[in-house]
């Protein structure tokens, strides 16, 4: 009894002394005053310190305990578990599966310790992983560990990633006494599998939550980008009191940068400084691509400047967000900088900057960079870098060189995917190339391609080049196969609220009123000549455009706007860059043009607001949004247009308080 105590006592102080070093050199020194003391009479003393080493998660002391684990003349249970979740967490599955069979050997059994991080090992161990993880499943049940609530756990989340959901859901259905962490495995493992409504039908289910578990769920919609339910989660989790942690953040983010929901971004960018998250590399990079998707490119730099340890995910989230807002040559410029920062660039990279590439119409360096892909930097090209190079070519009207780089690069069209097709048809309706898509049309047709979207490109083809034969026999194609496009849609947040718009859809209660409102535009866009629109799109003040405005609707359009009006056109300046900008401006000379009421929150305005557009009473609230993000994108007179209002300045510089 004496003797277990003094073990019990040395066991815990050896430990914490362990804990405390913070050098290899000191890690040493407590290893020789082990061995002079403790191992003579005790030889499993050496346990704690090689227990700290191995899983510090510091490569030096790992590689120690390795040394000191291959020089032991006598082995215990818990040295040998000890080294096996170190080898998982250093990366080396198949090693810590291998100690498992030496430890069998070795005649050392196995305890309720040694299954769990055994099993996860045999989630990463690649094309063995199901057969290994078979065979421990049969070890966990030969000695008795098939009811233990960890071993259980762990087999359920390796079923799940070898997609046996049905083994799985055995185990969970087996098991009597059911923790949170087990039920959270099989709400990821159906997320993960895409089967959405098992997972949410376990999730509601479950007699307990943890926030690992609310993290499960909304990942599970973040992978099939339902991010409004992403968002309508994260309220409820808010709701419930549990404080967000790093990967609820990222989930919310993700969303919010797929639906343009900056005000969310903010509050999650302000909550992660305040609780100090903001040092998580994955959540910084999250931030960036939210902050780049919304339009908000100088705080998306200074969040990525604050990133200490910068990986190739963080620069390649900077430069897909700097070329999505159109500044190519800042792009090329972070490039050159991650290879001066010996960062190795990834395939995503490449994607990034050959769509920069394309939509500014630099062939050259396009080409230069594709051709460096493999050359420079090792990386071989994949089906979405050559659509990029042939996306290239036939925007700029390089058709029959896209033709023949994709005969020589990648087999033809037997060789190429979607995308290929899509991007070379696209450029041969563009420019009018009707034999070029009657050929690609007809090698799709002997290979049995049913895409809808090839199939629209051909007809369209077809039909502005008047062959009428052809478009009329793919319109029956279209129609008797029963194809339809997924039709466009746009997405505005409004006070911390989605919503969201799509073509063609008439459900909407103020539908008639978003069509007038689109008429006036397309008229005007129609006929801008006739209208005197050259001098507007020519002029420099606003009320220029007024006056211009004025003159042709006398009468006025009828539009007016409230304080949740104005809102949305903030929205849209954070959804739609430069084409938001010019929103604002157009909306500004409108409400000036149209009746409306003050309210009484108008006549106290900040100084930032002095200059935002009027606002008065709202008739139709709901229908703006779609009804500007038809205009923004129709009208492209505008284009020229710089007018920016100081409150929207203002709003920037505030925002930029955050970063």
């Amino acid at each position: 009894m004496t003797q277990k105590a003094v073990t019990a006592s040395h066991t815990a102080a050896l430990t914490s002394l362990a804990r405390t070093c913070t050098t290899l050199s000191q890690l040493k020194q407590l290893h020789a005053h082990v061995l002079k003391l403790h191992l003579p009479e005790n030889p499993s003393s050496i346990g704690p310190l090689l227990s700290v080493a191995a899983t510090s998660g510091n490569a030096c002391f790992f590689s120690y305990a390795c040394s000191i684990f291959e020089r032991l003349r006598c082995r215990n249970t818990f040295m040998y578990n000890t080294m096996i979740r170190g080898y998982l967490q250093s990366g080396s599955p198949v090693t810590a599966v291998s100690l498992y069979a030496d430890m069998l050997s070795s005649g050392v059994e196995g305890n309720n310790y040694t299954f769990p991080p055994l099993i996860k090992a045999c989630i990463f161990m690649g094309p063995d992983s199901k057969g290994v993880g078979l065979m421990v499943h049969g070890h966990v049940v030969k000695f008795g560990h098939h009811v233990d609530p960890f071993a259980v756990s762990a087999l359920i989340e390796f079923y799940s990633s070898v997609c046996d959901l049905e083994n799985a859901r055995k185990l969970f259905d087996g098991t009597t006494v059911r923790d949170v962490v087990m039920w959270t495995a099989l709400v990821d493992g159906y997320g993960k599998a895409g089967d959405l409504e098992n997972a949410r039908l376990l999730f509601d289910e479950m007699p307990e939550r943890n926030v690992i578990s609310w993290s499960a769920m909304m990942a599970a919609y973040s992978r099939v980008s339902d991010f409004k339910e992403v968002l309508s989660l994260f309220r409820q989790i808010q709701e419930v009191g549990f404080a967000p942690n790093e990967s609820v953040l990222v989930s919310v983010l993700t969303a919010c940068a797929h639906l343009g929901a900056v005000t969310q971004g903010l509050w999650v960018h302000s909550y992660a400084k305040r609780v100090n998250f903001i040092s998580n590399h994955i959540l910084a990079t999250a931030l960036v691509d939210m902050y780049s998707r919304c339009g908000f490119v100088d705080m998306a730099l200074s969040v990525f400047d604050g990133i200490s340890a910068k990986d190739a995910e963080a620069w390649n989230a900077m430069i897909a967000g700097v070329a999505l807002n159109g500044d190519v040559e800042k792009s090329l410029e972070l490039f050159k900088k991650m290879l001066a920062h010996g960062t190795q660039p990834t395939e995503t990279t490449f994607v990034a900057l050959l769509t920069a590439c394309t939509h500014a119409k630099m062939t050259e360096e396009g080409l230069r960079l594709f051709e460096e892909m493999d050359n420079v930097h090792g990386i071989r090209p994949k089906s979405e870098h050559f659509a990029c190079v042939i996306d290239l070519l036939a925007r700029s009207g390089m058709v029959e060189e896209a033709e023949k780089f994709m005969e020589e690069r990648i087999g033809g069209l037997g060789g190429a995917d979607a995308n290929v097709w899509g991007a070379l048809l696209h450029a041969c309706r563009v420019y009018g190339n009707v034999e070029l898509g009657n050929r690609i049309w007809k090698k799709l047709t002997d290979m049995g391609i049913t895409d809808s979207g090839t199939h629209v490109l051909s007809y369209n083809i077809y039909k502005e080049a008047g062959w009428e034969n052809q478009a009329n026999h793919l319109r029956k194609l279209i129609s008797d196969a029963r194809m339809k496009k997924l039709p466009g849609c746009s997405v505005i947040e409004v006070n911390g609220v989605i919503k969201e718009f799509r073509a063609g859809d008439f459900c909407h209660p103020q539908a008639l009123e978003m069509c007038k409102l689109l008429d006036y535009f397309l008229r005007m866009s129609c006929s801008r000549k006739k209208l005197g629109f050259d001098d507007a799109v020519n002029c420099k003040e606003e009320t220029d455009l007024n006056r211009t405005l004025k003159r042709y609707f006398p009468d006025g359009i009828g539009i007016k706007f409230d304080n949740v009006g104005a809102e949305m056109l903030e929205a849209a300046v954070a959804n739609m860059n430069t084409y938001g900008r010019v929103a604002v401006s157009v909306c500004g000379a409108i409400s000036e043009h149209t009746s409306w009421k003050k309210t009484p929150a108008q006549h106290q305005q900040s100084p930032q607001r002095q200059n935002a557009p009027a606002r008065g009473h709202l008739e139709w609230c709901e229908s703006i949004p779609s009804a500007f993000v038809g205009l923004i994108l129709g009208i492209r007179w505008l284009q020229s247009q710089k007018n920016e209002f100081a409150w929207l300045n203002n709003l920037t510089r505030e925002s930029t308080m955050l970063v």
